[in-house]
């Protein structure tokens, strides 16, 4: 997918995916034109290598202490007053929340199953007074399809995100389980980790809840889950994601690609591999998330497992400042090119939900978070695959210890309606 900003190289965008380098150091034309040609990704003019590298400044803010991992990301333990969700002008001048001044009250036993994935980082982690953030790649920026695009979980088309209500076209899955609309303050829920072969860099394949508020063109909304996005992380690991927008997704992004979310947590930060996956007819892992409107701030915290990993601040949203309409759980694909060259790509395991335990996808203990900041079983839910042929879900209602349960996910493949 070519790269193209949306100010002043708007000419970019007719151009073929090898360009001609206007660069002066020859050595980085090699570098450049060989790693284009392996990435897809689009051979740019000095002019606006230098407005990637700006762009890439404004991003990575400057660290006190760098840890990298074995896979090859970095992690940047960066001053938590000075992280990029600050640049944002609805937190101008906005005091850091350091822990929610309560967390919901438990309705039952939490058990998991064994063993729990611990993926903190190495040590202790960052130091105190900094926060994890992962480090963006100038790749990962040559890949999008335009800075304004980087980060968001939807393409621009002009003013419309390129999502099916605008465009039936918009390549996007589904297959969810769904409340009526009501009032809900959260959800808690454990989601079945897996790691699906995504084989094009334009694709996706995730597994998240939703807690959604307003009418579609105007939507509010937060989501975190697991997803294998390689345009994003440029490969193919499952990770730990989360991302809101507050404007049926023209502005937000995935984790902190963005000004937005912010991080509290030393240890756990967003964009960290989830490993090991589950494996078909094998062990099996699962991570539980917890998402909550804060009584008394009216901010939306994220928990993974037991650990507070940060922040949407209330000031972000509109409709969704106060409450949400609606929450969903499930899996979404995504393929800009299905119908021309390219298959759907299979949702968590691959497998159809009528396979069952072990084989398929699930969720469990799916609660909500009800008035008074009080956790019970999720109310009456249905479910919703738009093309039963690539994917489907199953409720599977109350299941003793499990509690609200359902089944999800498919090969994917060509996908008609």
């Amino acid at each position: 997918m070519s790269f193209h900003p949306s100010s002043s190289s708007s000419c970019m965008a007719n151009r073929n995916p090898i360009v001609t380098v206007l660069l002066q150091k020859p050595i980085l034309v090699v570098w450049l034109v060989t790693w284009a040609v392996f990435s897809e990704a689009m051979i740019v003019s000095k002019e606006e290598y230098l407005e990637l590298k700006r762009h890439l400044k404004f991003l990575n803010k400057p660290a006190v202490k760098s840890i990298k991992i074995d896979y090859g990301d970095i992690f940047d333990c960066v001053d938590i007053n000075k992280q990029l969700s600050f640049d944002h002008p609805a937190l101008k001048n906005h005091t850091i929340q350091m822990k929610p001044s309560s967390l919901p009250r438990r309705n039952g036993n939490d058990n998991f199953l064994a063993p729990v994935l611990d993926i903190g980082l190495p040590g202790e982690g960052c130091p105190k007074g900094t926060v994890p953030i992962r480090r963006v790649k100038m790749q990962e920026l040559m890949r999008a399809h335009s800075l304004s695009d980087f980060g968001k979980k939807y393409i621009q088309n002009g003013s419309k995100p390129i999502v099916a209500d605008y465009d039936p076209s918009s390549h996007h899955h589904w297959a969810e389980d769904n409340t009526e609309d009501g009032t809900f303050y959260g959800t808690k829920v454990a989601i079945n980790l897996w790691e699906p072969i995504v084989p094009n860099n334009s694709e996706f394949s995730l597994a998240q809840f939703w807690l959604t508020s307003g009418p579609y063109e105007h939507l509010n909304s937060i989501e975190a889950g697991w997803s294998v996005y390689p345009r994003l992380f440029l490969d193919n690991h499952v990770r730990l994601f989360a991302l809101w927008t507050a404007d049926g997704y023209r502005s937000g992004c995935f984790n902190l690609n963005c000004p937005g979310f912010v991080q509290v947590s030393e240890k756990v930060p967003l964009g960290k591999r989830l490993t090991p996956a589950s494996a078909y007819g094998g062990e099996q892992y699962e991570i539980r998330l917890l998402a909550f409107l804060d009584p008394v701030s009216k901010n939306w915290w994220l928990v993974y497992g037991d650990e507070i990993l940060g922040y949407w601040p209330h000031t972000l949203f509109n409709s969704l400042s106060t409450k949400a309409d609606r929450v969903q759980w499930g899996g979404e694909v995504f393929n800009p090119n299905e119908g021309i060259d390219q298959d759907m790509p299979p949702m968590c395991s691959g497998h159809f939900p009528e396979e069952g335990y072990g084989k398929a996808c699930f969720m469990r203990k799916m609660q909500i978070v009800k008035e008074g900041n009080i956790l019970v079983d999720a109310p009456k839910t249905s479910t919703y695959a738009d093309v039963s042929s690539c994917y489907n879900a199953i409720d599977k209602g109350r299941l003793d210890d499990w509690g609200r349960t359902f089944f999800f996910g498919g090969p994917g493949g060509k996908c008609i309606k």
